[in-house]
């Protein structure tokens, strides 16, 4: 089967390309022909398997989604390619929704509309207008009013949507009312699962991995919960992974605490490998799936998250395999790091318990929850 992916960015970007990225390869195991359009080519790498079946393609115009050239491009690659599916992991962006479904008008290909973060993002409802007329709590509420109305279209005009949890499958049965929502899927995130982890090379290292941007992952509130610890714990310390327009914020606020630093964008890997905990602080509603929460676990590293999103009960079963405490309470998640500094062996219980749970992440399980759904498709 011939499926191409429409992303903003390529080979490497975000948790959204990370997660094209594994399918990719396993899709192509499988023996699919992989095709990619992307608008934004940056430097970073995706380390593809060398057997995998992959042809990328850059959009032409990169200031307008939906121009007509764009739509002609893409049309022109689904009848060129005999392309089958089209998955746009852009969904949350209503012209990449545009674009996509402009463009296999007249064709045979099928269309998965993607969504990888809340449906509820409350960044996407803020307004920057002065002198407004009205309180910006009614300029938020008629902006998602007309938010939710345009994903309405692009709903019936999908052939499946999936999103990354049933907990937003609930959420959007609620939010769109729909006389038809049986398009709806939910599929996680897949992982690429070590095979061995061993617990004893774990360090007294603190994680927080994420873009460092104040309005979505707020690595801020992870500074001050580091800021109530690090005197009573000065064995142990803060690492901060990520880049981001916020960073150099960051390092001014970081300046006179101890026992801290800033790596910028590289490969966790190695990080979650040695780091004993990591942090969450992401903003209410902007998270679809925890990627770095379920990349944690896998490597043994114990999440302490606040109770900002949906599907977080998907991958931490809350005091088992990892925390989830009270959003914007700062107290209360030094608290519960404090507990897992002190027990070694509660945070070895949590840590092994974690890597158990996420082997529902596996990438072969939800490789083939995809294939159900593209047999479903060619029906």
């Amino acid at each position: 089967m011939n499926i191409l992916f429409v992303l903003e960015r390529f080979p490497f970007g975000g948790g959204v390309e990370t997660v094209t990225g594994i399918l990719i390869d396993e899709f192509s195991r499988k023996g699919h022909k992989i095709f990619v359009a992307y608008f934004e080519k940056n430097d970073f790498d995706f380390n593809f398997n060398s057997k995998t079946n992959l042809e990328s393609n850059e959009f032409p115009n990169k200031q307008n989604i939906e121009n007509k050239s764009n739509i002609e491009f893409l049309r022109n690659l689904l009848l060129s390619k005999t392309i089958h599916i089209l998955i746009n992991q852009q969904f949350q962006i209503l012209e990449y929704s545009k674009l996509c479904y402009s463009a296999k008008q007249s064709t045979k290909t099928k269309l998965i509309q993607c969504h990888h973060f809340s449906l509820l993002m409350l960044n996407y409802y803020k307004t920057s207008l002065k002198n407004r007329m009205f309180p910006e709590i009614f300029v938020c509420f008629f902006k998602r009013i007309a938010e939710l109305r345009k994903r309405n279209i692009a709903y019936g005009k999908s052939d499946i949507v999936v999103l990354l949890s049933q907990k937003f499958v609930e959420q959007y049965k609620k939010l769109m009312p729909q006389k038809n929502l049986n398009k709806l899927r939910a599929i996680a995130n897949p992982l690429i699962l070590e095979n061995s982890i061993c617990l004893k090379n774990k360090q007294k290292k603190i994680l927080f991995v994420a873009r460092m941007e104040e309005n979505q992952k707020q690595p801020s509130l992870a500074l001050l919960v580091w800021e109530i610890l690090c005197e009573k714990y000065k064995d142990w310390n803060m690492i901060f992974l990520g880049d981001g327009p916020d960073l150099q914020k960051l390092k001014d606020k970081a300046k006179y605490l101890p026992r801290i630093s800033f790596e910028g964008f590289r490969n966790p890997k190695p990080y979650y490998e040695e780091a004993s905990i990591l942090l969450q602080t992401s903003i209410r509603s902007f998270e679809g799936f925890g990627m770095t929460l379920a990349e944690a676990q896998s490597f043994g590293c114990v999440p302490v998250a606040m109770d900002s999103y949906l599907s977080l009960s998907d991958i931490i079963d809350n005091e088992k395999n990892g925390f989830i405490t009270e959003y914007g309470n700062l107290n209360a998640m030094a608290e519960k790091v404090q507990m897992l500094i002190e027990n070694v062996n509660l945070r070895n219980q949590m840590a092994l318990c974690g890597i158990e749970s996420v082997k529902k992440f596996d990438v072969k399980i939800i490789a083939n929850e995809w294939e159900r759904l593209f047999n479903e498709l060619r029906k």
